[in-house]
C-alpha cells in the first residue's frame, strides 16, 4: 500500500516528524485561511431558566452551577440580544454570601480548532458593581473601581465596558475559559455580556498526487499534466469541493485544473475527486519536495492539503 502524507497540521510534532523524513516542507499559504467568529452571550435562554452555557460561583471556584437567567434590576442597561445573568432566582438574592465587598465568578467555554491563527477577543459587559475578565485565567481587562467602594454605577449603565485581547499565547486549541470576576458592596453580582472570538482557520483535506504511485515523481519540464485527488474522508465530502476554485502547485496558489471528474480514487468505496493540472503552470522546480493544494467548497469554506513530491529529469 502506499505510503503517503496528505494532511497538513499546523505545529504538529507527528506532521513535523513525517516532514523530516521523507524531506518534505510545510507550506500554507497565507490566502488559503478564512474568517471565523464564535459568539458568546449571557442569557442564553428564557427569563427563568438555567443558562446551559454560563456557569456562577459563589465560593472562590470551589463549587459552580449553571447561572440564572434573571429579568435586570430597571435601573440596569442591557447589551442587545443578551439577558442578565445572576447566581440567584432573582436580582439582589445573596446566593448564601454577605458582608462587606463580595466576589461573585461566572465563566463559559469556547473551542478552538487545530490550526487556528491571528485570534481576537472583543467583550464587552455591564456589571453590577464591577467586573475583572480572564482569558484562561489571565486578565484582559477589568472596571477600574474593583474592589473599591467607588464605583459610580457607569459599569451597568450603556455604554457598556469593552476589553479585547489579540495576545496569540492566551488562546489555545481546544477549551478556552472566559470568566468574570465580579465585585459588590455587599450582596452577590450579575453581569450582562456578549464576547466575539474571531480567527482564521482552513479546513486541512487528505490529498493525493499522482495516485497509485509512490513515490510521486514529476518531472518539471515535463509538457503532460499531473494527476491530484482530494479524498473523502470520514470528516470531508470530497464531492462539495467546486473544481472552478481549485489552485494546485508548489505553494497552492498557480495552476487551475485543466480537467476535474469525480470517482473512487482509493477504491474504499466511497466518491473523490480527480484533477489534472498543467505541469507547467504549478510552478514546480527541480528539488521541490512537496506541494500544495488550495480551493474551496461549494459553501465557500476554503480548504488546503500537502503531498510530497520528488522531482526527476532536473540533470
Amino acid at each position: 500500500m502506499k505510503s503517503k502524507l496528505t494532511r497538513v497540521f499546523v505545529g504538529s510534532l507527528v506532521l513535523s516528524i513525517a516532514l523530516y523524513l521523507m524531506g518534505g516542507i510545510l507550506i500554507q499559504p497565507a490566502w488559503a485561511q478564512t474568517t471565523q467568529t464564535i459568539t458568546l452571550i449571557s442569557g442564553n435562554g428564557a427569563i427563568g431558566t438555567l443558562d446551559p452555557l454560563n456557569q456562577s460561583s459563589v465560593d472562590g471556584g470551589a463549587t459552580w452551577e449553571q447561572a440564572r437567567i434573571v429579568t435586570a434590576h430597571p435601573a440596569y442597561a442591557k447589551i442587545p440580544g443578551t439577558e442578565y445573568i445572576f447566581c440567584g432566582s432573582t436580582v439582589f438574592n445573596s446566593c448564601g454570601v454577605s458582608g462587606s465587598g463580595i466576589s461573585t465568578l461566572y465563566r463559559t467555554i469556547f473551542t478552538l480548532p487545530a490550526g487556528f491563527s491571528d485570534p481576537v477577543l472583543v467583550v464587552n459587559v455591564h456589571a453590577d458593581n464591577a467586573a475583572i475578565v480572564y482569558l484562561n485565567g489571565v486578565e484582559v481587562g477589568r472596571h477600574s473601581c474593583w474592589g473599591t467602594f467607588s464605583c459610580s454605577g457607569a459599569e451597568f449603565s450603556d455604554p457598556p465596558e469593552t476589553f479585547s485581547t489579540s495576545l496569540s499565547s492566551l488562546f489555545q486549541v481546544g477549551p478556552n475559559i472566559l470568566s468574570f470576576d465580579l465585585w459588590d458592596f455587599g450582596v452577590a453580582a450579575g453581569l450582562d455580556y456578549k464576547a466575539l472570538v474571531s480567527f482564521t482557520s482552513v479546513l486541512q483535506v487528505d490529498i493525493d498526487v499522482k495516485p497509485g504511485s509512490f513515490p510521486n515523481s514529476i518531472n518539471p519540464r515535463s509538457e503532460g499534466v499531473i494527476p491530484v485527488a482530494i479524498l473523502t474522508t470520514d470528516t470531508f465530502d470530497a464531492t462539495t469541493v467546486d473544481p472552478t476554485t481549485v489552485l494546485f502547485g508548489a505553494t497552492g496558489s498557480e495552476a487551475a485544473p485543466a480537467h476535474s471528474a469525480l470517482e473512487d480514487v482509493d477504491g474504499d468505496g466511497d466518491t473523490d475527486i480527480i484533477l489534472q493540472f498543467r505541469t507547467e503552470a504549478t510552478g514546480i522546480q527541480c528539488g521541490d519536495t512537496s506541494a500544495s493544494l488550495t480551493g474551496q467548497t461549494i459553501r465557500g469554506q476554503t480548504i488546503a492539503g500537502s503531498d510530497s513530491i520528488k522531482t526527476v529529469g532536473c540533470k
